[in-house]
């Protein structure tokens, strides 16, 4: 064995498998003379293979191990380079250090390495049946060949990118899917980003096509928002063709789609302002058009009574938009009406109770009495649409917004004034939330809070009663008159 750490690099050279366990003194000498062998090879190992990722060196580094058959104890094995011919040659039985005879299924049998470095399926391969026919062939022929696993899938990888590919069909199918049970507007996004994915890549899925696909939708969209859904929806469909084709290299390809950092402008407070003026502004133009006959009489009702609704209780006109007939029959029954919103009208899945105003309950009154039958509850209450298209067309001013492209009056802004002007009239917070279903999260709503309906309307007209926000036709504004006046008006309406 002295032969094994000689100077001379063109020897062949042996080496031993050892790991750290518990013997006896005579076999923990032999354990450290096999450890010292091993470093002293790497270290007398020729320079020119030391720095080659695939050569010889690396495979000294890694030290090759097995176990007895039925006693699982580790015994050495013996493995022999040669540095000349740069191959690996497998020692006879007869050269071995255990004298004992080995299978080639027990040959292929590797464990592991001691250095913790895990072999590589290319040396295996020579320990295989095949072993005197690739023992011939140098390390260098196999590399021309792409013999070796890291860089043959590499390769292969090059290869399927360009081979990826999806059909028309495909994304339409998956269109129809996404579009399930969706709003409109999500509808149209939808639409919108499927037909500029086909539009830049025509099926084609590589590097070169999701890099045009990102660069036009950065060019095509001001809006940092259009570029997440665009972007987002051709991220999701390649994640979806990733695994119903069982195939990764679509999902490794949207790294090529990731949309730049931007640096955002905080804003502490919002620049939309909604003011008191603007609501009674509004309802004295729905007021003109129906007497100047341009707006006919069941729309103006329902306008007025959208208005009014959704400026005392600021509930979100998606939520107004889904309300039946049905519900607003049975809060106007109650003594102290206030509506039930069902969870799954609410954007935040939240079941809660709107209090309805007093000045809100004869605008709904109106609109039941002369607009729906006793067996019409099954229908929504709300020309939402009609009301939406009503406004962008009449474009009502907002003079406290500076961006004069936005300064006109959208359904949005109805929520806006009741949180807005909740502030003014002192509005209790913990209602005012429950009210707007705004800001519901955390251990106290989830687990503790559940106001009862009475009590959020006690709580809520002590802040809403002398509030009248009507302008239909009178000589005299809610604004203009005084508080004693706008209660006793209330209470009446309410008794009546």
């Amino acid at each position: 064995m002295a032969e094994v750490a000689g100077s001379n690099p063109a020897e062949p050279i042996f080496f031993f498998e050892s790991e750290a366990k518990i013997v006896a003194d005579d076999e923990h000498d032999e354990d450290e003379k096999l450890h010292n062998q091993l470093c002293n090879i790497n270290k007398k190992a020729p320079a020119q293979n030391r720095d080659d990722d695939v050569g010889p060196s690396s495979f000294l580094e890694m030290s090759l191990r097995d176990y007895e058959q039925g006693t699982g104890r580790r015994r050495p094995r013996m493995f022999r380079w040669e540095a000349e011919s740069d191959t690996i040659s497998k020692p006879d039985a007869a050269t071995r250090a255990d004298g004992l005879e080995h299978s080639s299924e027990e040959s292929e049998d590797l464990v592991g390495a001691s250095a913790g470095v895990q072999i590589t399926q290319t040396y295996v391969e020579y320990l295989g049946d095949n072993y005197e026919k690739r023992q011939a062939e140098p390390l260098s022929s196999r590399l021309e060949r792409g013999g070796f696993p890291q860089r043959a899938a590499h390769a292969t990888r090059r290869r399927k990118h360009s081979e990826l590919s999806f059909s028309k069909s495909e994304l339409d199918s998956y269109v129809v899917w996404k579009k399930e049970r969706l709003a409109p507007k999500s509808k149209d996004w939808i639409n919108r980003a499927s037909q500029v994915l086909w539009d830049c890549t025509h099926g084609d899925v590589s590097e070169e096509t999701m890099t045009g696909l990102r660069t036009f939708i950065l060019d095509k969209y001001s809006s940092e928002y259009s570029h997440r859904k665009a972007v987002g929806f051709a991220v999701a469909f390649l994640k979806r063709l990733s695994k119903t084709r069982a195939e990764p290299l679509f999902n490794s390809l949207t790294v090529y789609l990731e949309l730049p950092k931007n640096v955002k402008v905080r804003k502490t407070i919002t620049g939309r302002v909604v003011t008191r003026e603007d609501i009674v502004e509004t309802l004295k133009r729905i007021d003109a058009a129906e007497s100047e006959e341009k707006l006919k009489p069941q729309k103006a009702r329902n306008y007025r009574a959208f208005a009014l609704l959704a400026s005392y209780t600021g509930l979100r006109p998606s939520t107004i938009q889904r309300l039946m007939v049905g519900q607003i029959r049975t809060a106007l029954k109650e003594d102290k009406p206030a509506l039930h919103v069902l969870a799954e009208q609410e954007k935040n899945r939240v079941e809660h109770w709107a209090p309805l105003h007093s000045v809100a309950v004869m605008a709904l009154n109106n609109v039941l009495e002369n607009d729906f039958g006793d067996k019409e509850d099954a229908k929504h209450f709300f020309m939402y649409n009609s009301f939406e298209n009503w406004l962008e067309r009449h474009r009502i001013p907002l003079p406290r917004v500076s961006d004069p492209n936005k300064a006109h009056l959208w359904l949005s802004d109805f929520r806006k004034f009741a949180e807005q002007f909740g502030d003014i009239i002192s509005w209790d917070t913990t209602n005012r939330k429950y009210v707007l279903a705004h800001g519901m999260t955390g251990v106290e709503w989830e687990h503790y809070k559940n106001p009862q309906r009475e009590h959020v309307y006690d709580k809520y007209m002590e802040a809403w009663k002398g509030i009248d926000l009507r302008a239909v036709g009178e000589k005299q504004t809610a604004a203009a008159k005084k508080p004693a006046e706008i209660a006793k008006e209330i209470d009446e309406s309410y008794k009546e």
